[in-house]
């Protein structure tokens, strides 16, 4: 199921991901680019979901210290990024399963950094320490997964700009 985006054209293998197309000279270097492109979404969503136990683990120690309106909205943005994770998940088998998996992973890492900004503002005006620590490190893990998201994009636009000399992904590097 993860191949079925890697199409024969021509002489060269062709990838469709997010909206564009990546050719490769041979159908293995198409498909291992496929396993890490999934590899990585993968890890992302670890992410995401590693992070949302920790938010939601300090939202429910916080629970009774938060505003009504704070609470609302930081059950609001867990209960979205819960079910922009199982869209995710259910749509997976989709031909357009990448471009559904990038957009609802950065919706997540979004949803994600809401949530822990209100959860700081109530940290700080309670003077609660270990929930600012935990929430400056829930913080930081959702900048890392912005950058990383960045640069995956950057890398992408290399290689279209290069036309498809180079392309790398975590260290990994397929020539066309």
């Amino acid at each position: 199921m993860l191949f079925k985006g890697v199409r024969k054209k021509g002489k060269m293998w062709e990838v469709f991901l997010r909206g564009h197309r990546y050719n490769f000279t041979n159908k293995r270097k198409a498909e291992d680019f496929c396993r890490q492109v999934d590899t990585w979404l993968n890890d992302q969503f670890d992410q995401v979901n590693s992070t949302l136990v920790t938010v939601y683990g300090i939202s429910r120690s916080m629970h009774k210290f938060q505003h009504v309106v704070t609470r609302c909205h930081v059950k609001n943005c867990i209960h979205r990024i819960e079910k922009a994770v199982d869209l995710t998940l259910q749509r997976s088998d989709w031909e357009n399963w990448t471009t559904i998996s990038f957009t609802k992973l950065a919706a997540c890492t979004q949803l994600l950094m809401e949530a822990i900004e209100l959860l700081q503002v109530t940290a700080q005006e309670k003077g609660y320490t270990i929930a600012k620590a935990d929430l400056r490190t829930a913080h930081k893990m959702c900048q890392l997964m912005q950058a990383d998201q960045k640069a995956f994009e950057v890398e992408a636009r290399e290689y279209r700009r290069q036309k498809g000399q180079v392309f790398t992904l975590d260290n990994y590097a397929a020539t066309a």
